[in-house]
């Protein structure tokens, strides 16, 4: 993270003050959402189609932000974020958070860490090892159309 912002920092070095933008919010939504089929392994018993009547997988909600922590020009380090939690028809039960730090370098080249945590509330895995897959690449894109 320190050699991200450094990068951001060189970069925008020579720009005039109002060229920099700093902790720029550019996303701030909710999800809601009826779970039609989720299968967990930590949470097995709940899965639909379960023929025992316990609980089931219900609802769920998510919060997502996206936050520019520096921006010049077509240049940004940000930060954006995912946390959802998933409940039954009993309570509240699974947690996961998805976040990518980034930096974009022109509107078609992201360098990114991501990182995606699940954990189940109440429940005992097996191995008391949760879901959790963290990696780092290149993202080139090669066609972007505008919705406007």
């Amino acid at each position: 993270m320190k050699k991200l912002l450094l990068l951001a920092a060189l970069v925008a070095a020579p720009a005039q003050a109002d060229e920099v933008r700093f902790g720029e919010l550019r996303e701030l939504s909710m999800e809601y959402f009826r779970i039609a089929n989720h299968r967990d392994s930590y949470f097995s018993y709940a899965d639909q189609g379960d023929d025992l009547p316990r609980e089931h997988w219900y609802y769920g909600t998510a919060v997502k932000f996206d936050l520019d922590l520096v921006r010049f020009r077509d240049v940004a380090v940000h930060w954006r974020n995912r946390v959802e939690g998933l409940s039954t028809n009993t309570q509240f039960r699974s947690v996961a958070w998805e976040f990518r730090w980034g930096v974009n370098l022109g509107d078609r080249v992201e360098l990114f860490y991501d990182h995606l945590s699940q954990h189940c509330l109440e429940c005992e895995p097996e191995d008391r090892s949760y879901g959790l897959k963290n990696f780092y690449g290149v993202e080139i894109t090669f066609l972007k159309r505008s919705t406007k």
